[in-house]
């Protein structure tokens, strides 16, 4: 489920500036949006907690407020430019949603973030800007109301970088590639009959491809897949499936979602993770480590009804 990124949607403008910002005197302003959701009037009506201040959603009993909420889609903006207002609203919740999920698993992992570690980060940016008043107007105009909103913000992204160091495991330095051929029809008792006549030696695996798959995209190469991991296939099962055959046998039929495989593998290897693999299975890592935080979690969402 690609639908979120790794780490905090509202943290990416300051990374970005703290990373990318060495010629740079001043930070870069954030483009944001004239109107916020409940100045458009989109915002139904909404409970209230405990001091009377409406809330939009709640995560394991802890509220998210509207002016939480209102906050996040300014200092978000320049991210709502390519989608409807709607899908920016509703994908600025998420996020919110999610940073509580991770403060929330931060305190059973027992991870902290200290003021001095805030400050830290926070001096690092300032040292980009020549004085206070620099400072003050870059609050401003990125919607901090002031310094201790922008410490909120900061503390959060710190302790997401912990959680995800606690999370992520080291990516293995090698990886297993596999290429493969097969035949994928609708009918368990045509790729038996394939499969059995192939084995036989009374017909050609390619030309059995090339006359009866129904996958448009290997059926003229013969079934051939090419070299291939477990995630860059449309169903990983099947690749699963063919590491655990030997070489140069054609399996009995396999089902996945898309109908009847009949696969041999014809070569296997091993080489070296590449970097952006190493990154990429990071982030898989860590997405799927906060689905389960989603899964387990009791989140009630008050918006849009």
């Amino acid at each position: 489920m690609i639908r979120r990124l790794i780490g905090i949607i509202l943290l990416i403008s300051i990374f970005t500036l703290v990373g990318c910002a060495s010629g740079d005197a001043t930070p870069p302003p954030i483009t944001r949006p004239a109107e916020t959701l409940s100045a458009q009037g989109l915002v139904p009506s909404l409970p209230l907690n405990q001091e009377g201040v409406p809330i939009v959603a709640r995560v394991n009993g802890e509220d998210i407020t509207q002016t939480q909420f209102d906050r996040a889609l300014a200092r978000s903006s320049d991210l709502g430019a390519t989608t409807s207002y709607d899908a920016f609203a509703e994908m600025v919740l998420n996020t919110l949603i999610e940073q509580v999920l991770i403060n929330q698993a931060a305190l059973q992992l027992g991870i902290t973030v200290s003021d001095e570690e805030i400050s830290a980060e926070i001096a690092e940016l300032r040292a980009l800007v020549p004085d206070d008043t620099a400072w003050a107007a870059w609050l401003a105009e990125n919607q901090f109301a002031n310094e201790d909103e922008y410490r909120l913000i900061t503390r959060d992204s710190l302790i997401t970088q912990k959680v995800q160091a606690q999370i992520i495991q080291p990516v293995e330095g090698s990886i297993t590639e596999i290429r493969a051929r097969h035949i994928l029809v609708n009918e368990e008792s045509l790729a038996q009959s394939l499969a059995t006549i192939i084995r036989t030696g009374d017909a050609e695996f390619g030309q059995m491809a090339a006359e009866y798959s129904k996958d448009v995209t290997t059926r003229e190469q013969g079934g051939d897949l090419g070299w291939f991991t477990p995630d860059m296939l449309i169903v990983p099962q099947l690749a699963d499936f063919a590491l655990t055959l030997p070489l140069n046998t054609v399996s009995d039929p396999f089902l996945t979602e898309l109908g009847y495989h009949i696969v041999e593998v014809l070569e296997t290897r091993t080489r070296a993770t590449s970097d952006s693999e190493s990154v990429q299975d990071s982030r898989n890592q860590f997405e799927s480590w906060l689905n389960s935080q989603y899964q387990s979690a009791t989140i009630e969402r008050f918006l849009n009804g």
